[in-house]
């Protein structure tokens, strides 16, 4: 829960500091003195949007910063966030936000950077807060869904719906991917075919073009080869002054000689002479090759085909070969169309038929839960003045379910006898949504893990028992917890365990708002000021005391 509340620079707050106990605490002041403003900086603090029309006029910056303290129901989720965030895990967290005119606006837990979005993961569950606008929110059918799962603890069977549901998506998606193929199909496996066929005929083999196109270059050199060859053959074997004929000459004349080194060289040359005789031997098979009967145009008509093949298929001999090897995959896959699309269908059925078995298992959860969650409310209802009250769940089992089950699912109610149940939207005037408002949330928060409630001016259009009711609700949320409730009404305020004022001054042509503990004297004197208005007087103040006095009774 929280334990204590910084503001600095903030809407009309110039500096707050305002620790925070367990229990009830009531927020009480004139209209316009700025009593939401704590609803506001508890907002920010919970992940709620930050904007520059939060900054005090003629401030830069605006700094909002809590001291919360996770409860043991939030102790391992809180642990295994910051471990994930890489932030050390401590028995307390320290938010900051500061929102900056410059836009460089700031998120710090536990004195680290981080961000809005683990703010939200972090604080978010253990803070709720409820305003006036809620009234409205309880007129779609998704708060109900949240209120009744809430209350019913339906985190399993809304996991199992969503992974059904998505399983179900996923299936229906390959099932429009087969028919969307599937118009197309036979044009499609008629050009593959083609391409296949071609890249087949060609025979391809590895190497072959470039074993081809230096053959092509001899071929088509041939006569500059053969002369470049018979140069070489004569100047090795054939001239009058061959070079095998001189090896030989001068390896004879060092042989004539008795000396050791010449004899040496002498056998290098003979080397000389054998690699001299192995050339000449290569040079006369190069020349027969270049002889032999090459069907010139043959090779060039392959050469070219290999070549057409390349450029039309924008890729090289071995991409030539992974094209040809890809298309008869498609192709196969294609000719088999039909055992695909039985397969998908058989899968796309299965997905189906688990969904709405999800469906209809988180159906029977709420049915069984909004008994409960009815009869609970009803109760409250007729307390708060409306003894007719009654609800029914309504939800269309006969379409298809969402990742949400069975929609819409709403909660249909009627307030008179005789008068059938309908959508709150329409059957439900403003002061019963009100009403209903705290029924519903007060039944769905009793067993939830939120140690920290803000009600913001929810007891607007209420008075008399019908305030010492809600009263009384909001007292008994507190136990245990904290409900920081914004109000006008002296009942509420009564029954408050703490009790925190709200005023206005303007200093220097600047409006400043300011918080002060009210004990004693001063609580009643607030108290009597909001049963009799501006003036407090001996008979405002002994009504206060008797409110006070009950409650302390």
């Amino acid at each position: 829960m929280l334990r204590h509340l910084s503001i600095r620079q903030f809407v009309l707050i110039d500096r707050l500091e305002m620790p925070v106990e367990p229990g009830f605490l009531a927020i009480t002041g004139e209209t316009g003195a700025g009593k939401s403003i704590v609803l506001d900086a508890l907002t920010l603090l919970a992940g709620g949007r930050a904007g520059t029309d939060f900054i005090r006029s003629g401030e830069d910056e605006a700094t909002v910063q809590g001291l919360f303290e996770p409860g043991p129901e939030h102790h391992a989720r809180v642990a295994a966030i910051l471990e994930d965030a890489g932030l050390p895990d401590a028995s307390s967290l320290l938010v900051r936000r500061v929102i900056s005119r410059s836009g460089s606006n700031r998120v710090y837990i536990n004195d680290s950077m981080s961000t809005v979005a683990l703010l939200q993961r972090l604080v978010g569950p253990m803070v709720e807060i409820v305003a006036q606008h809620d009234q409205l929110e309880l007129t779609r059918p998704e708060t109900h869904r949240r209120l009744l799962d809430r209350f019913g603890e339906h985190e399993g069977p809304r996991a199992a719906m969503a992974d059904a549901h998505a399983a179900w998506a996923s299936a229906r998606a390959a099932i429009r991917a087969l028919e969307d193929a599937r118009a197309a199909r036979a044009e499609r496996l008629e050009f593959l075919r083609f391409q296949l066929t071609e890249l087949q005929n060609l025979e391809l083999v590895e190497g072959e073009f470039e074993t081809l196109d230096q053959a092509l270059g001899r071929v088509r050199n041939a006569g500059k080869i053969l002369a470049a060859v018979a140069r070489a053959r004569e100047q090795l074997y054939d001239g009058d002054s061959a070079a095998s004929d001189a090896i030989a000459s001068t390896v004879d004349a060092l042989r004539r000689v008795d000396d050791a080194a010449l004899a040496a060289l002498a056998d290098r040359l003979d080397e000389a002479a054998v690699i001299v005789d192995d050339i000449g031997r290569e040079l006369s098979r190069f020349s027969e090759s270049l002889d032999d009967d090459v069907d010139l145009d043959a090779m060039e008509a392959r050469h070219e085909a290999l070549r057409s093949a390349m450029k039309r298929f924008a890729t090289d001999e071995a991409g030539l070969l992974a094209r040809q090897a890809d298309l008869a995959e498609e192709v196969r896959t294609l000719e088999h169309f039909e055992e695909s699309w039985e397969a998908a269908a058989s899968t796309e059925k299965r997905a189906r038929a688990a969904a709405l078995s999800a469906a209809e298992t988180l159906h029977a959860a709420r049915v069984d839960a909004s008994v409960r969650f009815f009869g609970e409310a009803g109760a409250i209802l007729a307390q708060l003045g409306m003894p007719h009250a009654r609800f029914r769940l309504h939800a269309d089992t006969s379409k298809p379910p969402t990742k949400h089950g069975f929609e819409p699912m709403e909660i249909w109610f009627s307030a008179n006898p005789g008068e059938a149940e309908g959508p709150m939207a329409k059957v439900a005037s403003g002061g019963e949504l009100s009403r209903l408002l705290l029924a519903l949330k007060s039944v769905a928060m009793r067993g939830d893990p939120v140690g920290t409630y803000v009600f913001d001016e929810v007891d607007t259009g209420i008075g008399g028992a019908t305030a010492d009711i809600v009263a009384g609700l909001l007292r008994q949320l507190g136990e245990g917890r904290q409900v920081l409730c914004v109000t006008h009404l002296a009942q509420i305020a009564a029954r408050a365990d703490h009790h925190r004022h709200v005023t206005k001054r303007v200093e220097d042509g600047r409006t400043f708002s300011m918080m002060v503990d009210l004990v004693g004297d001063e609580r009643i004197d607030e108290i009597a000021r909001m049963v009799g208005g501006a003036t407090v007087s001996d008979a405002t103040r002994a009504h206060a005391r008797a409110l006070v006095g009950r409650v302390a009774s």
